[in-house]
């Protein structure tokens, strides 16, 4: 825990500074910096494209903190005055001993969370081994090969890789998804209207919903794993809070709104799912368009350019395709590139598994077939979510259409409901894994719950109810799992487990692979899934950093996850 806590202090102040260092670049002298969820965020982004190029060089390790660190330096000299008055205002603000008590209070109890273990199946699937292939290589020319889950390319593999201090440590960290969700959950708690004794907002409902997210088991067993999932979620719907916050505050900086929409696709880099989101670009597109600020939209597309080019970038390395599972976008003949119809494969056992089919043959199913399935394996919760969004998506037309009329829409907030309706569809008929996209199925209900009258009444009775009730409720989530799952570690934080193991010799190499199923985890490294799927496989030089690719005699035949179809033991 307390290794941790020194972890956060290194990842905050870094990311504070390099967040503020950033600022320039978007708003140029008006050092226009927000607000301290923002800048934090900010230096997060800066510090994931950071780990990204660093990785494509050399492996993510000490050399990378102490470039990040003599960056830092020179940013602080820089910045010196800039950056003074803005502490010196945060720590003036009104809000600021409110601020500092939640954050206390949160950070923690999630700090007690991430000096847990972690039980996560995809941790100990690929995920682990995924940041430790950056920690050890940076990238590694066709390790989708190797083990196809590797070329699920994260950015936030790097990011974690950055900041696990295994070069220090000879352990990896596994504690950034609890200092991602302390940031949201701080924003969301500290922010809300009801401290200024107002009425609950559109804004107010999306930080409740962010704090509901973060309820459930399944997620906070999440948070002390290395996985992509809870930190894409979370900063969809921090996307969306900040996003309905500038509309009600009448913001008139239209960067503002373009800088989440950056903000957007560091979400697409870290996980693909979250691609629907990109559609709330249309709004600052447009009205930049119309005022003619042509220098602001070269700047946006720049920074989005910037944030999504080494992603790609590992992609094309990694699996020899632009969009990993995505055989289609074929763009590159590299000799390390994996089997189209592994990818395939790949992509429909994904989308199988997710609509709850168990079988890749099953694919195919119609809605009819798939769906009452995929219903039934649905909490009691979820079901309540998704028939919730159906009446959602309902309303929303009835009264859209009925706004159009009158001629008063609320051109901001439609293109937030429009792309939160279009992202959830996105999810659920690609794969609907509530692991996947539960956070999805709040937004909606979270932007018309603002509409029923009982929540703009006068004496905002109903405001304090659902505000303070969700507050205690989630402080209570928190601490009963702290209690029930988390054995606190006060110095070191727990280690990843050991997987039962067989080691096996390669190309000269010793290999590890599954003793039983198919998680092998973070420290037998390198491994595969299994040792018939080496046999079609090679090194591509003289050692591992030199990358892998599928042997000749293997090019054209049809492969699966377990490894090429002909032959299967």
């Amino acid at each position: 825990m307390l290794v941790n806590m020194i972890n956060w202090m290194w990842v905050i102040g870094t990311c504070f500074v390099l967040g503020l260092g950033a600022t320039g670049i978007l708003y140029g002298k008006k050092h226009i910096y927000g607000s301290l969820d923002m800048v934090l965020l900010r230096g997060l982004c800066v510090a994931t494209v950071y780990a990204q190029v660093f990785s494509c060089f050399k492996r993510v390790g000490g050399g990378a903190n102490v470039l990040l660190g003599i960056a830092v330096i020179a940013v602080m000299i820089m910045l010196r005055k800039p950056m003074a008055g803005y502490v010196v205002g945060c720590v003036r603000s009104s809000h600021f001993c409110r601020y500092c008590i939640i954050a206390v209070l949160v950070g923690g109890i999630l700090l007690w969370v991430s000096s847990g273990s972690t039980s996560l199946y995809d941790t100990y699937l690929y995920h682990a081994q995924a940041i430790r292939w950056v920690e050890e290589y940076g990238v590694v020319k066709g390790l989708g090969n190797l083990h196809n889950r590797f070329a699920y390319n994260s950015a936030f593999f790097c990011l974690q890789a950055l900041f696990s201090w295994r070069f220090t440590l000879n352990r990896s960290l596994h504690s950034l998804n609890c200092l991602v969700a302390a940031i949201f959950i701080v924003y969301s708690m500290s922010t809300l209207s009801v401290w200024k004794k107002e009425t609950l907002k559109i804004s107010d409902f999306l930080k409740l919903a962010l704090m509901i997210y973060f309820m459930g088991d399944e997620v906070l067993r999440s948070l002390s794993a290395p996985g992509s999932d809870v930190m894409t979620q979370g900063l969809v719907l921090y996307i969306a809070a900040k996003w309905a916050e500038l509309r009600e505050k009448k913001e008139p900086e239209i960067m503002k709104y373009g800088e989440l929409c950056v903000f957007v696709v560091w979400a697409v880099t870290i996980k693909l799912s979250s691609g629907g989101m990109i559609l709330l670009a249309v709004y600052p597109a447009v009205m930049l368009l119309k005022e003619k600020r042509f220098r602001e939209i070269f700047k946006l597309l720049t920074s989005g350019i910037v944030v999504i080019l080494p992603f790609l970038v590992r992609n094309v390395i990694i699996s020899g395709y632009l969009l990993y599972p995505y055989s289609a976008i074929d763009l590159f003949d590299v000799d390390w590139k994996m089997p189209a119809s592994l990818v395939d494969f790949d992509k429909m056992e994904i989308m199988a598994w997710g609509r709850g089919m168990k079988s890749i043959e099953l694919y195919n199913a119609g809605f009819k077939q798939w769906f009452p399935v995929w219903y039934l394996t649905l909490n009691v919760w979820y079901k309540f979510l998704f028939g919730v969004n159906i009446i959602c998506i309902i309303g929303l037309i009835v009264r859209l259409f009925f706004q159009w009329k009158k001629r008063r829409i609320d051109w901001i907030i439609c293109v937030l409901a429009a792309t939160s309706a279009i992202q959830l569809l996105l999810w659920f008929f690609s794969a609907p894994l509530t692991r996947y996209g539960g956070a999805y199925l709040l937004l909606l209900p979270a932007i018309c719950l603002r509409l029923c009258d009982v929540f703009q009444t006068k004496t905002r009775v109903a405001s304090y109810i659902a505000a303070y009730g969700v507050i205690g409720i989630f402080l209570f989530c928190l601490i009963r799992f702290d209690c029930k799952w988390v054995n606190m570690a006060l110095i070191k934080p727990q280690d990843y487990y050991y997987m039962p193991y067989r080691e096996v010799t390669w190309e000269g190499l010793t290999v590890y692979v599954p003793a039983e199923g198919d998680t092998i985890g973070y420290h037998c490294f390198p491994s595969s899934l299994t040792e018939y799927h080496l046999t079609s496989i090679e090194l591509r030089g003289k050692d591992l950093s030199e990358g892998f690719r599928v042997k000749e005699e293997y090019r054209n035949v049809e492969f699966t996850t377990y490894g090429p179809v002909t032959n299967y033991p």
